[in-house]
């Protein structure tokens, strides 16, 4: 389970799994970006048998892994979210 501030980077086509949100109040609230191919079930589940018997599943998990490690990702802060707020909130207005 992860504290107050905690982020988690995942690729679904890496890992079958599924998030859980407990109820919480407002100023405990979860935010969750998700991005996800359009898949249907049957694609989704040819995508995952595919990898049944091989090592391409671990391969690529290894090339996405080095590839995040080696990336500058930051986490913006609250500031850095309002400044990009208000400039979208400047362009909804002209």
């Amino acid at each position: 389970q992860q504290s107050a501030g905690n982020a988690y980077l995942a690729s679904p086509a890496m890992v079958r799994h599924g998030v859980e949100y407990f109820q919480c109040d407002w100023k405990d609230r979860v935010i969750a970006i998700q991005c996800r191919m359009l898949l249907t079930d049957e694609d989704r589940n040819e995508y995952f048998n595919s990898f049944a018997d091989s090592n391409d599943l671990l391969e690529t998990t290894e090339i996405v892994a080095k590839c995040f490690m080696d990336a500058d990702v930051q986490m913006p802060t609250l500031d850095d979210v309002n400044v990009v707020l208000k400039r979208m909130q400047v362009c909804t207005n002209e």
